[in-house]
């Protein structure tokens, strides 16, 4: 959510933009189409314009949510709405969350996402695609839990050599790591327990956390911006 206000804040084309669309609405999606609606006049404050959640794709229904009026299961319809300049992709993954991400930069829609994974395996190609086409591709959310840290490294540390990024890898290790040392759990216990409460949740695959696949993502993100490419896992 940070990226996309700095976006719309200070845009590169000099663009503000106003009707935002979102690719899913589970945890992530929904989140950010209430944080838009609850910060409507604070962000409205800081872009100097009314910023506005027009659609959302997703399979499921939800009758219960206040943005029922808007879903659409119909990926025509929402690609084909004009007025949304923004699309906000939080399906996760690298299969449909790519083909959705193509084809909105291909007609010229901004994405901004927190998809790790897919920005890790096709990050260059969407990016160039993003140029090719006058807008462009934003994964600030994809690491570090939204912190930013991709722009200050690619703008304002860009006359330092980066040698070592250093911390706990992801919010599950830092779990279990703490539990272990504190509380005196062994390993095992302290698994259980993160899975009880809900912290191998944040993954589609839980294993990602633990093998440290989800880290080899962001690090491939952090080298790609910085344009090293040639990086493996």
């Amino acid at each position: 959510m940070y990226v996309l206000v700095k976006y719309l804040a200070v845009s590169d084309m000099g663009v503000i933009m106003k009707n935002v669309g979102i690719l899913g609405f589970g945890v992530v999606g929904s989140g950010v189409a209430e944080v838009i609606a609850m910060n409507h006049d604070k962000i409205a404050s800081h872009v100097g314009e009314v910023i506005q959640v027009k659609r959302v794709l997703d399979l499921r229904e939800f009758p219960d949510s206040p943005f029922a009026s808007l879903i659409t299961h119909d990926a025509d319809e929402f690609f084909g709405d004009s007025d949304i300049s923004i699309v906000v992709e939080t399906i996760g993954g690298a299969r449909i969350a790519y083909e959705f991400t193509k084809r909105a930069l291909s007609l010229g829609k901004s994405v901004v996402t927190s998809n790790k994974e897919l920005v890790s395996t096709h990050g260059v190609e969407l990016m160039q695609l993003a140029e090719d086409n006058g807008c462009c591709y934003l994964f600030e959310a994809a690491v570090g839990g939204g912190i930013p840290i991709i722009r200050p490294l690619h703008r304002c540390l860009a006359a330092n050599e980066i040698i070592r990024i250093q911390g706990i890898v992801n919010g599950t290790t830092n779990y279990i790591l703490s539990s272990m040392r504190n509380v005196g759990l062994s390993y095992e216990d302290a698994l259980k327990q993160a899975q009880q409460k809900g912290c191998l949740l944040y993954t589609s695959d839980a294993a990602d956390d633990l093998l440290c696949v989800d880290l080899g993502g962001r690090r491939i993100i952090k080298k790609k911006n910085n344009r090293v490419i040639s990086i493996a896992r």
